[in-house]
């Protein structure tokens, strides 16, 4: 298969998933609203149980936007408990750099959402880096939303790091259609699910 006809694999799967998440979440009920906290609340565990099993100290992280499944649980939990957050700020050349996050200060980035707002950092310095995904199959690789940012700031790092993506239940897929610049990920995380590769 040529790296056309994958692209266009991955376009099209990503149109799907970004579907399927919106029709998960256009509900608003006090039953729906109750169970996306209980996924929140169950994903939140599954990321707080990685870092204390192996003593994170500094992670890079996300903030999460739109469907994806909320971190902000998480990075309140992590802050409080002393670990150093770093969050992306993207630039229209595709890099990433990564600027601690004080836990309240943000501005709108390029892509329209937050960012947070800081002095950059070396990712290399981290721990453990958590990063959006839209899916993930079962030898650990991710299918990003096709910027391509994460493949490139995992790409540049001499020592590979623990990289855990965060999806829902739904999106842990047999096999994904992937290209020669993407980076699979150490583990998965969902809310029933962690699976480390």
């Amino acid at each position: 298969m040529n790296n056309y006809s994958v692209a266009n694999l991955k376009t099209e799967l990503r149109k799907k998933l970004k579907d399927a998440r919106i029709a998960q979440n256009s509900h608003h009920g006090a039953k729906d609203i109750a169970a996306a906290s209980e996924l929140t609340e169950k994903l939140d565990l599954r990321l707080r149980a990685i870092c204390q099993q192996f003593d994170v100290k500094k992670v890079a992280a996300y903030l999460s936007y739109g469907t994806e499944p909320e971190t902000r649980t998480f990075l309140n939990w992590a802050q409080s408990n002393g670990i150093l957050v770093l969050l992306p700020v993207s630039h229209p050349d595709g890099d990433l750099d990564w600027v601690a996050f004080d836990g309240e200060t943000t501005e709108d980035g390029i892509h329209g959402f937050a960012e947070a707002v800081g002095e950059a950092q070396q990712l290399a310095s981290v721990d453990l880096i958590i990063l959006p995904a839209m899916a993930v199959d079962k030898k650990g690789m991710r299918l990003g939303k096709g910027k391509g940012y994460y493949d490139r700031a995992l790409s540049k790092l001499e020592t590979p790091k623990r990289t855990v993506a965060v999806v829902f239940d739904s999106e842990i897929l047999d096999e994904l259609p992937s290209e020669p610049h993407d980076q699979a990920v150490w583990a998965v995380v969902s809310p029933n699910q962690t699976i480390i590769f």
